[in-house]
């Protein structure tokens, strides 16, 4: 027997930090939300993530960050690019935020902790989902105990499988970018000193994150092998260590490691209608910008922030209009941001000895200016 619930303003499809923050939104500006779920809780992987300042205001907004929660993590004041010798290609130091951090690194168990509790725990969860309706006016679906739900809104976080995929618009791509992950907790022999470090070597690409002990770093290497085709075991032998040993001393240990395969998702639209996508269920990128999480919930701000200047958002045409420009900021700034990855990577994956010589210049020429430093770190915060 069907059963018709009733009617919603937001429908939230996932169950990842960024269906929580959802929530999180749907509760401060009080509107009726209901959450179809994949699993029961949100699960906690070993990540660390780069909480930037414009993040962490929309965090204390939403009452998920306070003082407090600033003396839990890491955080560090510049990046600082090295060459293999150990000299310094590229130092950004946070001219913007005098006294401040430029990020906290934080675990995302502390992330899950805190949204966690927003939400009271089901007994039915989603093998998958068939939409109904998608116009205008709102959203109809049906889940696979044909619940029916319908709302004005469905904010779609993560990716699950939909039937009727062509009531959904244009489809999320997908490009390979040759690379595996490889992420852990590192713990050296000198301290941090609250710098992260990053380079860019023939192998791929290494950042260590400083966590709040002062020789514990959260490592991220972007590497050009496939461990699973080789059959490596993820550990310590696959970092560079002679490069590390010269910044960071001796590698005391290497722990909670885990790896996955590196791709770029993106979709030509994250709006079809009443239909939203947002967080990884619009763009995934390479972790090499570190702004993966902050870039999901800017946009989710912006969505919401919709329903604090407005109280039509009933209304169709309104809600169309304020679509199209929500679609448009969204794809530009992550056309930007893909953009950047795209040149950094190919940047310094040039081999031709001309080429490195002039791009260190340049490198030179960027690192005497305090303009293009406070740009670059004021559009990545």
């Amino acid at each position: 027997m069907t059963n018709l619930n009733v009617r919603t303003d937001i429908l939230i499809l996932g169950a990842g930090v960024n269906a929580m923050v959802c929530v999180a939104f749907c509760q401060h500006y009080n509107l009726s939300y209901k959450v179809l779920a994949l699993s029961a809780g949100l699960h906690s992987r070993n990540r660390h993530f780069t909480i930037t300042p414009t993040t962490e205001k929309i965090f204390k907004k939403l009452k998920l960050w306070n003082e407090k929660d600033e003396q839990q993590h890491g955080y560090f004041k510049s990046i600082q690019i090295l060459a293999e010798d150990g000299t310094v290609d590229l130092d950004f130091n946070n001219s913007i935020n005098l006294g401040r951090p430029m990020a906290w690194v934080v675990d995302e168990k502390f992330l899950n902790n805190k949204l966690d509790k927003l939400l009271e725990k089901e007994d039915h969860y989603l093998n998958t989902i068939n939409i109904l309706k998608n116009d205008h006016e709102g959203v109809k679906v049906e889940d696979d105990t044909n619940t029916i739900y319908e709302a004005n809104f469905m904010l779609i976080t993560e990716n699950l499988k939909i039937d009727n995929q062509a009531i959904l618009g244009k489809q999320q791509r997908v490009r390979n970018y040759g690379q595996f992950a490889l992420v852990g907790d590192l713990i050296s022999e000198k301290c941090h000193s609250n710098v992260a470090i990053q380079w860019f070597i023939k192998e791929g690409i290494l950042a260590l994150l400083p966590k709040k002990k002062p020789h514990a770093y959260s490592v991220i290497y972007s590497c050009n092998k496939d461990f699973d085709v080789l059959n490596l075991t993820p550990g310590v032998d696959l970092l560079p260590k002679s490069l590390m040993n010269k910044q960071i001393g001796q590698i005391e240990s290497f722990n909670n490691l885990s790896s996955y395969k590196l791709i770029e998702k993106w979709r030509p639209s994250i709006c079809h209608n009443s239909i939203v996508w947002l967080g990884s269920a619009a763009y995934s990128f390479h972790p090499l910008a570190g702004q993966g999480l902050n870039f999901a919930i800017k946009n989710i701000d912006r969505f919401f922030e919709h329903f604090s200047n407005q109280k039509n958002y009933k209304d169709s045409f309104a809600k169309q209009v304020f679509l199209k420009s929500l679609n448009k900021s969204v794809t530009n700034d992550a056309k930007r941001l893909i953009g950047l990855i795209n040149l950094i990577k190919n940047y310094f994956g040039i081999s031709d000895k001309g080429c490195k010589i002039s791009h260190k210049f340049f490198l030179k020429l960027i690192n005497k200016s305090s303009f293009l430093k406070k740009s670059a770190i004021k559009a990545a915060s």
